[in-house]
């Protein structure tokens, strides 16, 4: 479970956007004891607020002792920093490296808020379950 909260800053004037990237390991939830490596790129444009890049990292791999998919997980990260950030606008993706198929999670926010979901994303190539 991620970290309750996240360490912030007051956005400096005239910032207009800011990306942090990292990876984290979760558990895959239609393979047994599957694990899945995805690179996190986070994407926002600060209107009061900015995060920590070291609070982020927490907050990010917080989620590595859960079981969810790229899908899931992109929503998840995006709804939470929206509810806490509320920036002008906010993308999050998820990029699966260990995988022989190519999967890409999106969300966006162009409100950056968390009540955006008819706005929001999901793309990805590969193979789903059935």
């Amino acid at each position: 479970m991620p970290h309750e909260t996240l360490e912030t800053f007051e956005a400096p004037e005239g910032l207009s956007e800011v990306t942090f990237a990292t990876r984290v390991d979760v558990g895959c939830p239609y393979r047994e004891e599957g694990r899945d490596e995805y690179e996190v790129t986070i994407c926002y444009g600060p209107r009061a607020l900015c995060a920590a890049a070291g609070s982020l990292e927490e907050f990010v791999k917080g989620y590595e002792h859960s079981t969810v998919s790229g899908e899931e997980l992109a929503t998840r990260i995006a709804e939470r920093l929206g509810e806490a950030l509320d920036p002008r606008h906010l993308r999050v993706e998820l990029r699966l490296l260990n995988a022989p198929f190519e999967l890409t999670a999106c969300v966006e926010r162009p409100n950056g808020t968390g009540d955006d979901r008819e706005d929001a994303t999901l793309r990805g190539r590969g193979r789903a379950p059935v």
